[in-house]
C-alpha cells in the first residue's frame, strides 16, 4: 500500500513551503519535505518527481495557482494568492495529520455496499480541517454496479498484502476467452480512472510489475508458495514515471518532445501531460515541450486526446505509432466497403 503518513506529511510541509508569500525552490522544498520525514523517522523523497507530483496534486485539488517565477538558473514556486493555505491554521500539526489519516482510511472504503456514511463522515472532517477555501475537494463516489462488484475483492487484497501471503489469482483479460490463474506476490492497490488495481509480482516474472484490474478478478486464494517481498521496486517512483498504469516491458523512461498548437498551450500549462512537462522553446505557431516518462497506451491516448493540437517530434517509434492509430481511425470513416444499417 502507499505509505498514506508520508504524503500527508509531504503536503502540509509543501503547503507551509507555498504559503505566505513565500518562494521556494524545488531544491529547497524538496529539503523542507525531507527533513521533517527523516525527523519523524519516515523515508525519506529520493526522487525530484515526488515532489513535482505533489505540486501538481495541490494545484489541481484545491484550485490553486502555483506559480513558476524563473530567476537565473532556478525555478522558484509559490501560491498566485499570498493568503492562501490549504488547512486552518489552528490546527495542531499532529491533529491535522492523524484527521488526514483517518479520512485517507475511510476513503479507502468508499464505495462498498451499505457504506454510504462514509461520504458524510469524509466530508465532515474535510469541512474541519479546511476554512474559508475557495473550493472544498468534492468527495466523489460510483455506485455503479461493476464499480461497487470490483471492489468485494478490496478488503481481502489488503490483508494479503498485510500479512506477506502469496495469492493464486485467476485472471480474464477483455481480449480472451477462458481465465487464467496466476501465483502472484501482492504489494500495492492503486486507483485509476476510476478502476482499482493490484501492483504486484508473478511468480513466473520475478524482474517486473505487473498490474491486475479488479474487474476481471474472477477468484483468488492464498497460495503455499513463499511470499517474495518487494525489494526491486519503489512502486510510488516507478509509476510517477509514466501516465496511468500500464507497465511497458523492458523499456526505460526517456524523452519526447512534442509540438503544441498556441491556443493548446495555455490549457496544457494548467494541465500538464505529465510531472516532468518542460516548455523547450517558442516557435511560430506554437510551442516544444519536452517530457520524460514511459511510453505506453495511456499516453499515446492522452496524447490522442488533444487531436490536431498536439503533433509527436520525437522519438520517431512513438511518432510512427501514432500516424499508424491515426491511418486506422481514418480506414473507420473512408473505407469503401457498404456502410452498416443502424
Amino acid at each position: 500500500m502507499p505509505n498514506t503518513r508520508n504524503s500527508s506529511i509531504r503536503e502540509i510541509v509543501i503547503d507551509k513551503c507555498l504559503s505566505g508569500g513565500k518562494e521556494m525552490t524545488l531544491k529547497e522544498i524538496w529539503a523542507e519535505v525531507n527533513k521533517e520525514l527523516e525527523a519523524r523517522d519516515e523515508p525519506v523523497v529520493r526522487s525530484k518527481v515526488t515532489i513535482l507530483q505533489d505540486l501538481k496534486n495541490i494545484s489541481l485539488r484545491w484550485n490553486v495557482q502555483i506559480d513558476e517565477n524563473k530567476r537565473g538558473m532556478y525555478v522558484y514556486y509559490k501560491y498566485s494568492d499570498p493568503t492562501f493555505s490549504i488547512y486552518t491554521p489552528s490546527i495542531d500539526a499532529e491533529v491535522l495529520l492523524k484527521t488526514k489519516e483517518l479520512i485517507k482510511e475511510l476513503e479507502c472504503y468508499k464505495g462498498l455496499p451499505n457504506q454510504q456514511w462514509i461520504e458524510e463522515v469524509c466530508a465532515y472532517f474535510h469541512a474541519m480541517i479546511h476554512t474559508d477555501r475557495r473550493s472544498v475537494p468534492i468527495v466523489t463516489f460510483d455506485y455503479t454496479p461493476q464499480y461497487v462488484q470490483s471492489l468485494r475483492h478490496y478488503r481481502p487484497l489488503l490483508e494479503a498484502i498485510q500479512s506477506e501471503t502469496a495469492i493464486e489469482l485467476t485472471y480474464q483479460k477483455f481480449n480472451t476467452e477462458q481465465p487464467r490463474t496466476y501465483v502472484v506476490h501482492p504489494y500495492q492497490i492503486r486507483q485509476y480512472l476510476k478502476r482499482w488495481y493490484l501492483v504486484a509480482s508473478v511468480d513466473h516474472h520475478p524482474e517486473s510489475l505487473t498490474c491486475f484490474a479488479f474487474d476481471r478478478i474472477v477468484e483468488f486464494k492464498p497460495s503455499t508458495v513463499a511470499y517474495r517481498a518487494n525489494t526491486r521496486f519503489n512502486i510510488d517512483e516507478y509509476f510517477d514515471s509514466m501516465v496511468g498504469l500500464t507497465i511497458p516491458d523492458d523499456t526505460e523512461p526517456q524523452d519526447v518532445i512534442l509540438w503544441v498548437a498556441e491556443r493548446e498551450y495555455p490549457y496544457l500549462k494548467t494541465n500538464p501531460i505529465h510531472t516532468s512537462q518542460k516548455l523547450v522553446r517558442e516557435v511560430e505557431d506554437g510551442k516544444i515541450i519536452s517530457l520524460h516518462l514511459y511510453i505506453n497506451s495511456e499516453l499515446e491516448m492522452r496524447l490522442l486526446s488533444h487531436n490536431v493540437g498536439i503533433k509527436v517530434l520525437e522519438p520517431q517509434e512513438l511518432r510512427q505509432k501514432m500516424k499508424e492509430r491515426i491511418g486506422k481511425m481514418l480506414e473507420n470513416y473512408y473505407e469503401k466497403s457498404r456502410l452498416i444499417d443502424i
